[in-house]
């Protein structure tokens, strides 16, 4: 059965103070990055600043299970040819928003109020923790010399359950409102003279997009 470990979230703190930093220190000062603030914002400055954060990582999953595979076979062959084996898997699912798909017509300043609309969220990585995984039980046949590919076979299936967990579990809209809170906290710090309130949506997601190649994509 699937044990969820734990649950972190992982803002980026430094590219956010670089962020932060580069706006409040007046409208002609530029710090070790390069970046130029200004104290009266526009959604151009705002677009490069955000850019710069490149793939926000909101979210993280940990997870733990117990995993089995075996050859299939009908039941009389398996005491001769049959392999089983149990795998106790450990490791996590990230998810978060790929900033530097954010375009000039994504950003609209009007009245004090800023609006972005920013990528869906979207699974970044599946990690299977080599180290933290192990076989824990492994039964053979009389006549099996062993199948090579049974274990990286239940390694493969831990991953994808791990993913399609995260998935049930809701981490794309933790990675989300996760994003959300950050954009604001930074817009928020500039205490910009013509921003009063940030608002933050999300474009849908695209069913059709490929998972990293870790997660099976």
């Amino acid at each position: 059965m699937m044990r969820k470990l734990g649950f972190a979230f992982l803002i980026l703190l430094a590219l956010v103070a670089v962020f932060a930093l580069g706006i409040i220190l007046g409208p002609t000062t530029q710090n070790l990055f390069g970046l130029i603030s200004e104290r009266r914002l526009n959604a151009t400055i705002i677009l490069d600043k955000v850019q710069q954060l490149s793939v926000l990582t909101t979210a993280r999953y940990n997870f733990s299970t117990v995993v089995t595979s075996q050859r299939d076979m009908p039941a009389p062959l398996q005491l001769l040819y049959g392999e089983r084996l149990a795998l106790v898997a450990v490791g996590h699912v990230t998810a978060g928003v790929d900033l530097t798909a954010l375009a000039a017509g994504d950003i609209s300043l009007t009245d004090g109020t800023l609006r972005i609309s920013l990528p869906a969220a979207g699974i970044q990585d599946c990690f299977l923790d080599e180290n933290a995984s192990y076989v824990i039980e492994r039964d053979t046949g009389l006549f099996n010399r062993g199948v090579a590919d049974l274990e990286s076979t239940a390694r493969q299936y831990a991953v994808d359950q791990f993913k399609q967990f995260a998935l049930n579990e809701g981490i794309l809209t933790t990675a989300e409102t996760q994003a959300r809170t950050a954009i604001q906290q930074v817009i928020g710090l500039a205490e910009s003279e013509n921003i009063r309130t940030v608002e933050v949506t999300f474009k849908p997601a695209d069913p059709a997009a490929p998972l990293p190649a870790s997660c099976g994509g």
